[in-house]
């Protein structure tokens, strides 16, 4: 909490002095700037955390780990800014920044506490540590690791993709241009296994005591349930695709008459085909993603990192054309686009997975809590597009969103989670038979409000509602019950 403060106090400081540091940006370049700019909030940290009370979690944990999680925070500050422009929001650079540098550092006190035991933090102790969560940790920071690591390939890849008029070249040259991006593909994913199996397992291994690999095996085929989930989710999602193929991937076409009507007929209709595309995965979102919350938390917690560390794979393989997927990836991906993708890299369907899993990993015994994002995004949001699209007439001020969307989204949110939590107790299910037993009308109606305010910031909010809107509703949910 201290370490979020922080960075947030950080982003405020940089907000305000944007428009003094014009002149300086003139005659220092970028770089230059940011290098300072760490160097200054190092500065600022060591001050904060040794020598004034500001701070007393962050006064037992090594400066070196701080500084560590302040310098991430600014550099993925940074690379949000110059490198990938138009992907992000302020609230969401922030949001995204500061969840990158809170998982370094929760990377790096596990690392201190395998290697460094003397300095390991006070309030860390091994008992506490989870071998779930350090392969979380694992995945998400490995995979950044590895970005890090095989850019200067990744960007040759990209050069190599980006060269005008290659097809037009004799089949000579043709063949050595395809060996070029062959070698690069190949070496990119050597360099990737070599650093999984190098690098990122003998620090899990150190940490936990246990081979990750053997670990998950064990972990997935000692449970029944877990092997059944697994079975569930594989199904789910050949049934999706089935009814992608089948339903989805088509778009009718309206007679090209020429005239304004067929033009504005034929965009309302890839916008609604658009619009059901994007859907489709929110309603996969529910059906996979609710019985793994209430069945197996556990397992879902180390699934999400699993999920989330390949999709951020797969975007290094579309973004720099990595060979052989980049280009069939890209073309997929772009089906999905909308004017909130207009920067270089697609990030709606990372958005979707953050906003159903950042409420699984913060973990609560309040069920609801860790529903938020499903019941948001999968009930929520879903309802208040299709109902604002199709049926909305009176728009709130200052917005496209409608009040009859607003309206849906409460409504589905309620009784969705209604609907969850009572099927759940009926089961025999222990944080949902719990809720049941103690919650009473007044915690019902807390909620209606809880889901009121978060679809009113659906609503009015300029931000991915993604990434945004479950963290708003789990928060919300979290401090009601502990009031």
């Amino acid at each position: 909490m201290e370490l979020v403060l922080f960075m947030s106090v950080i982003l405020l400081l940089l907000v305000l002095t944007n428009d003094y540091s014009h002149p300086v940006k003139r005659v220092i370049r970028k770089r230059g700037l940011f290098v300072s700019s760490i160097c200054v909030s190092a500065l600022c940290t060591t001050l904060l955390t040794r020598f004034t009370p500001l701070a007393p979690m962050l006064t037992e944990t090594p400066i070196t780990m701080t500084v560590l999680s302040v310098t991430m925070f600014q550099w993925f500050l940074y690379i949000c800014v110059v490198t990938l422009k138009k992907c992000f929001t302020l609230g969401e650079m922030c949001v995204i920044s500061q969840a990158a540098a809170v998982v370094v550092y929760g990377a790096s006190e596990y690392i201190c506490s395998a290697y460094y035991p003397d300095t390991t933090p006070i309030y860390l102790h091994y008992s506490d540590i989870s071998t779930n969560m350090v392969l979380i940790h694992a995945l998400v920071v490995g995979m950044i690791f590895i970005g890090v690591v095989t850019y200067p390939l990744l960007r040759y890849s990209r050069r190599l993709a980006q060269r005008p008029y290659w097809r037009s070249l004799p089949s000579h040259n043709q063949s050595i241009f395809q060996n070029k991006k062959m070698l690069v593909a190949i070496a990119f994913y050597i360099l990737t296994a070599t650093i999984v199996l190098f690098v990122i397992a003998p620090i899990c291994k150190s940490v936990t005591g246990e081979n990750p690999f053997m670990w998950t095996l064990d972990f997935l085929y000692m449970s029944p349930s877990r092997m059944f989930l697994c079975l569930y989710w594989s199904l789910t999602v050949i049934t999706t695709v089935v009814i992608w193929v089948l339903v989805l991937d088509f778009v009718p076409q309206s007679p090209n008459n020429g005239d304004l009507y067929s033009n504005n007929a034929e965009g309302k209709a890839l916008t609604s085909a658009l619009n059901k595309k994007r859907k489709l995965f929110h309603a996969l979102a529910v059906i996979m993603f609710v019985p793994g919350v209430l069945f197996e938390k556990s397992f879902l917690q180390l699934a999400f990192g699993v999920a989330l560390s390949g999709f951020i794979y797969l975007e290094y393989l579309r973004y720099f054309a990595v060979w052989p997927w980049g280009k069939s990836l890209h073309v997929f991906l772009t089906e999905f686009i909308d004017n909130r993708d207009l920067g270089p890299v697609i990030l709606s369907h990372i958005y979707l997975l953050l906003g159903c899993a950042s409420p699984v990993w913060l973990g609560s015994s309040n069920v609801l809590a860790s529903l938020s994002g499903v019941l948001s995004l999968g009930f929520g949001d879903a309802a208040a597009s299709i109902i604002g699209k199709r049926f909305g007439r009176y728009r709130w001020p200052g917005t496209k969103k409608t009040v009859e969307g607003t309206a849906a989204f409460i409504i589905a949110v309620f009784f969705s989670s209604w609907l969850i939590v009572y099927s759940s107790a009926l089961i025999g299910i222990d944080g949902a038979s719990r809720y049941v037993a103690s919650a009473g009308r007044g915690e019902w109606l807390n909620y209606s409000f809880v889901i009121t305010l978060t679809a009113l910031l659906e609503a009015f909010s300029t931000q991915n509602d993604n990434i945004i809107i479950p963290l708003y509703m789990y928060a919300l949910v979290v401090l009601g019950h502990t009031m």
